[in-house]
């Protein structure tokens, strides 16, 4: 199965998991995946909100505005060898008691408010969320450095064939320069 399809299935069982919107994007914040769980808030945010392209410094999970208060979003770096390679973008979160206050802050900008599409967490509920992105994290993350040391693995590998190859082939070329000679 194709690194993308794997990394789709694992997206889609954890947007399942939390029951929210996840995309995975690389450092050009290009989505690398297609959205999953996708909802009418989280839809309008992500096309009216660019994603903010300073997360190549990011180390850890971390809690983002998404330009309306009161509305969060994880962002999770997934690293290869200690440096950021992908992102994980989950959400949007409404948090506990904020709703009244999203509700005033979207109608104010004339945007339509989709209470059915976000539920409102406590700060247990948003540790929780955040937990598992880690976990999907270290999921994706194995995934990522597997599929790069089968591809380090096969360049050797190519490279050992082809050594041994054109060893053979000089050997046979020196016996057959030595039978001319015989």
């Amino acid at each position: 199965m194709e690194l993308e399809k794997l990394l789709q299935n694992i997206q889609e069982a954890y947007a399942s998991l939390l029951n929210c919107t996840i995309v995975i994007f690389n450092q050009s914040s290009i989505p690398v995946t297609k959205v999953s769980k996708i909802n009418n808030l989280t839809n309008f945010i992500l096309r009216t909100t660019d994603i903010e392209n300073d997360f190549a410094e990011l180390y850890r999970t971390m809690w983002v505005n998404t330009g309306i208060p009161g509305v969060k979003a994880l962002v999770a770096p997934i690293t290869i060898q200690n440096e950021p390679s992908l992102f994980i973008w989950a959400g949007v979160f409404v948090e506990k008691e904020e709703k009244m206050w999203v509700e005033a802050s979207l109608k104010e900008r004339g945007i339509p408010y989709f209470p059915y599409s976000v539920e409102e967490l406590s700060l247990d509920s948003m540790q929780e969320k955040l937990e598992y992105v880690e976990q999907m994290v270290y999921t994706c993350q194995q995934l990522l450095e597997a599929n790069k040391y089968k591809c380090e693995y096969t360049y050797y590998l190519e490279w050992l064939n082809k050594e041994i190859d054109l060893f053979f082939k000089k050997r046979f070329n020196i016996e057959d320069s030595l039978e001319t000679f015989q």
